[in-house]
């Protein structure tokens, strides 16, 4: 056996990231205050790359959330005194009658790293509160009452045990009138107190104070709120309606002032009961409410040719007023029930077309003609964007601002005091074609369209049985 050379290498790894977790976390009091406690831990692995900044994190007895006590601690601000190994840092503010656990997170060049395992709870000394409730407000309840309300501070703003509230309030007044006060023996967030049905919405000046087992905090900023109101003794006058067409009237009144001694409270708008005359009783009426004040609303929903009986009243937050007087009034008679037919439409100029349609009549059950209305628009558009030409009794009528090479949908109604009548059907489609005629490919037949003044309208006829032409 030959002897064989040899050679042998040896590395060191080095694993580079963030700093491993630190360890042994306790806290110490501190003799800044009772609010304030000392942080010590020892650190972790570095991998690689020096410690420069602590995060410290916190979860107290009300929680079960960690979130930052203290952040951007240096490594410099944390070394102590007498022991290289240890880390310290001084936590302040802390609130009390809170118990902490604390966690430590340290952070070098390549990230933030894992947290230590967290402290044993430590727990701050209890103190009065420090804020004062927030959201004071009130009002509404019963009449004769005054209902006060608030936010209830949160748990951890309690500072300690005993959390309670002193409720103090007071009319105003010319002159300053003396506090009255109530304590709420629980962590409540409303207080309702009997100031009699002479104070119905009243002006009163609110406060609250939180305290606990070691006082007072600071007030509540003072508030005005109002008593509870009482019911209208406002009505209505000089109620009458007006039909609006078959199946609608619009009602009007006399406004009630919006006063406290007239409304004994905030108008809120106005209620109308209104049931057929002589078919039905009041007990049957429908209720339509308007918010808001106002002297005159609309009923829709009628049936034609009818008697209505209508009376209006008043409402706030305690109810409604007095009903006023009764009205009534009839419906008018149905609109047109018969649609326009033959529409036709013809070129007329650059931008306007003739139309020709044959009319209707109205029967004894309707109301009398009053005109026709052709109603166009696009027909990439909705029918309630359409335009309206009144062409009064005519049966026939130009429009005006036609775009070429744009397809528009047409329907002729009758109208009448009872409304709109019908529309013709189906739509008439046409368009300014520039000189051309719709032509049904099948048939090689014009369907409609007469050139005049050197141009054309191109019409396409719709039914349920066409499908669309090319132009």
């Amino acid at each position: 056996m030959t002897q064989i050379d040899s050679d042998a290498r040896s590395a060191i790894l080095t694993v580079i990231g963030p700093p491993g977790e630190p360890a042994g976390v306790y806290t110490d009091q501190s003799v800044e205050g009772p609010r304030s406690i000392v942080l010590k831990w020892t650190d972790g692995p570095i991998h690689g790359s020096p410690i420069t900044y602590y995060i410290v994190e916190g979860m107290t007895n009300y929680t079960n959330k960690w979130k930052t006590i203290k952040s951007g601690i240096q490594y410099e601000d944390t070394v102590t005194a007498g022991d290289p190994t240890k880390r310290t840092t001084i936590l302040r503010n802390l609130k009390p009658g809170t118990g902490y656990q604390l966690r430590v997170r340290a952070i070098n060049r390549n990230g933030i790293g894992e947290q230590s395992l967290p402290s044993e709870m430590i727990s701050i000394p209890g103190a009065k509160p420090e804020r004062p409730p927030e959201e004071v407000g009130g009002g509404g309840g019963k009449v004769g009452a005054l209902r006060i309300t608030w936010k209830a501070l949160a748990e951890e703003d309690h500072n300690g045990y005993g959390i309670q509230y002193l409720v103090s309030f007071r009319k105003k007044a010319i002159s300053e009138s003396k506090w009255e006060n109530a304590n709420v023996t629980y962590n409540g967030n409303e207080y309702v107190t009997t100031v009699g049905p002479t104070n119905y919405y009243s002006i009163y000046e609110v406060r609250v104070t939180p305290h606990n087992i070691y006082g007072f905090g600071p007030p509540s900023d003072i508030v005005e709120i109002y008593s509870a109101e009482d019911l209208p003794v406002g009505t209505p006058q000089n109620v009458y309606s007006e039909p609006l067409n078959s199946t609608a009237q619009t009602v009007f009144w006399d406004p009630v002032p919006d006063s406290r001694e007239t409304m004994k409270g905030k108008l809120l708008g106005y209620k109308l009961n209104y049931w057929v005359m002589d078919e039905e009783e009041e007990i049957q009426a429908i209720q339509a409410i308007y918010q808001g004040q106002t002297d005159h609303a609309v009923i829709i929903g009628l049936e034609a040719n009818s008697w209505y009986t209508v009376n209006v009243q008043v409402y706030n937050t305690a109810g409604n007023g007095p009903k006023s007087e009764d009205f009534h009034q009839e419906t008018y008679r149905k609109p047109p029930q018969l649609y326009p037919t033959e529409v036709y439409v013809y070129s007329h100029g650059p931008d306007s077309v003739l139309v020709k349609f044959r009319g209707v009549s109205t029967q004894v059950m309707e109301e009398p003609l009053m005109g026709y209305m052709i109603r166009y628009y696009r027909s990439t558009q909705n029918i309630r964007e359409a335009e309206n030409l009144d062409v009064d009794k005519a049966n026939e009528g130009v429009i005006y601002g036609i775009k070429k090479g744009v397809i528009y949908k047409l329907r002729v109604l009758g109208y009448s005091r009872g409304g709109d009548g019908k529309l013709s059907s189906p739509a008439t489609l046409f368009t300014l074609a520039g000189g051309s005629v719709m032509v049904d490919p099948a048939t090689s037949v014009i369907l409609a369209g007469t050139s005049m003044v050197g141009y054309s309208v191109s019409v396409l006829i719709v039914s349920l049985m066409c499908a669309f032409w090319m132009l």
